[in-house]
């Protein structure tokens, strides 16, 4: 062991002073979630309501080797929750006088779209219902 350096007086953990997001500004922060989800400069700034100069300027102070980001996995999860919440809200505004008032063809496309965005929303762990008359089973008997 002649050959190692004296290590007697090093310490056994290192801190590194890395930067924790919740530590820059709630603006960068924001610039910063919004670069790492696929969004361009114009739209960033436009959802920010800054000038595309502020974004690039944030994105260059605090990521400037562009080390913040998703991967494909999960911006795909990330816009899957965006497309739900969207959803939800068109559901809740979906009152029982406007279905009544909706014609066959707009309740038929309804339905289409509700039950491919369950499909899409179920995991792969989740056995995935395909049988019609299941599907009624579960919403339970016809008033």
């Amino acid at each position: 062991m002649k050959d190692l350096p004296d290590i007697a007086g090093m310490p056994l953990v290192i801190e590194v002073d890395t930067p924790k997001p919740s530590d820059l500004p709630e603006r960068a922060q924001q610039v910063l979630c919004l670069k790492a989800c696929g969004f361009g400069v114009a739209s960033i700034a436009r959802l920010c309501k800054v000038t595309p100069s502020a974004v690039t300027k944030y994105i260059q102070a605090h990521d400037p080797e562009g080390a913040v980001t998703l991967t494909h996995r999960e911006r795909k999860k990330f816009l899957a929750t965006l497309w739900e919440a969207r959803g939800g809200e068109a559901l809740l505004h979906m009152t029982p006088d406007k279905m009544e008032e909706a014609t066959v063809g707009e309740l038929a496309r309804v339905a289409s779209m509700a039950i491919k965005s369950v499909d899409a929303l179920q995991t792969e762990e989740e056995e995935k219902v395909r049988d019609p008359y299941s599907i009624l089973k579960q919403l339970g008997p016809a008033a």
